[in-house]
């Protein structure tokens, strides 16, 4: 791995099958299905130092600022003031002092540990098209900006199928903005416990721009703040006498205020189409493609731990691991092919025998 460790042959291993998988015609482009896994770090989670960081700013977030500026303008409202660049909003998390690029990882009931964020895109036949790394406390919804599939297909794709982690509106819009399609399930929403009325039990008028919940009370705009988000609130004093007033909100001022994504259309319009027929027989391929590839590679090539440290050589060993899944891929396909072309060779010879036989009597 140190030898070939400025030289970029790795990806440049990685490419070459890749080029040659698509020149060949093995390789269907067409549907890239999306998925992302945790690889442990080889770091001791016991040792580590609080770090206070800066927030990186979103790779959209200029796109989303013109967007916003446009929507309040059409409200007649005024345009948002933004902080100056030089300042910048920071965090506090916790770094390894064995392996500072990774990250610490905790969800559900698993076990907290330094892990490595692996997102990849393959096919509908379980090649690998691309992929990523970043570190463990980075959600799938940020990493998917990240993940490589530039790999002279990029034009080919016309579909993209991903889990609940990236059912976000901005993903969503960014894939319509090229021209693809997206297939995405709803995201289950965080609920306020038993007798709650649900968000998407409040209807949303579009000609009209406004919301109406479940006994007929209307919410109409009220602003658009800076996350892109157009709140919704409802008439106070028509809420103060409603009878399911605890159902809908607990606010002091007895108002509901429901919050929609200024591209929450792209979302929509996508989670619609993973609801239709055809969208459900394509989702339903993830679990033949990229998850069974991660359970492959977990199982026999070691790829739910690292020995390496830093974020170059776990990539590097990551993507060389990936290139071999791939090329055993093909070799089995091709053992298939040759084992079906004799078959119905031998096949063949066998009905010119008769044919000879029967000429005889």
């Amino acid at each position: 791995m140190r030898k070939f460790k400025k030289n970029n042959t790795a990806i440049q291993i990685f490419e070459y099958f890749i080029r040659t998988l698509i020149e060949n015609d093995v390789v269907d482009p067409s549907i890239v299905f999306i998925d992302g896994t945790h690889l442990k770090a080889n770091a001791n989670k016991n040792k580590s130092v609080n770090k206070e960081v800066e927030i990186a700013a979103k790779r959209y977030q200029k796109e989303l600022d013109e967007e916003i500026d446009r929507d309040r303008a059409e409200h007649h409202k005024k345009e948002i003031k933004r902080k100056k660049k030089e300042t910048h909003d920071t965090k506090e998390i916790k770094v390894s002092t064995s392996d500072p690029d990774c990250g610490y990882f905790h969800k559900g009931e698993k076990e907290k540990c330094f892990a490595y964020n692996v997102n990849v895109g393959c096919d509908r036949h379980g090649y690998i098209l691309g992929m990523s790394i970043d570190s463990g406390n980075v959600h799938d919804s940020v990493a998917f900006y990240h993940l490589n599939l530039d790999y002279a297909y990029r034009e080919q794709i016309e579909t993209m199928v991903l889990d609940a982690g990236y059912s976000t509106a901005p993903i969503c819009h960014s894939v319509h903005s090229e021209g693809k399609e997206i297939i995405v399930p709803r995201k289950r929403a965080a609920s306020k416990g038993k007798g709650y009325y649900k968000k998407w039990q409040y209807e949303y008028n579009q000609e009209e721009d406004i919301y109406v919940c479940p006994l007929g009370c209307i919410l109409r705009y009220s602003t658009t703040n800076k996350d892109g988000r157009k709140q919704y609130k409802s008439n106070e004093k028509q809420c103060k006498s409603c009878p399911h007033l605890k159902k809908c909100t607990q606010s002091r001022n007895c108002t509901k205020v429901i919050e929609r994504h200024v591209w929450q259309e792209d979302l929509e319009e996508s989670i619609k189409l993973q609801k239709s027929q055809e969208g459900k027989r394509i989702y339903d391929q993830r679990k033949q493609t990229v998850e069974r590839e991660f359970g492959d590679g977990k199982r026999r090539h070691g790829l739910d731990y690292t020995l390496y440290r830093g974020h170059e050589r776990v990539y590097d060993h990551t993507l060389l691991t990936f290139t071999g899944m791939n090329m055993k891929k093909l070799c089995t396909y091709y053992k298939k092919q040759k084992e079906k072309y004799a078959k119905k060779k031998s096949f063949g010879h066998q009905n010119e025998e008769v044919k000879r036989i029967k000429g005889q009597k």
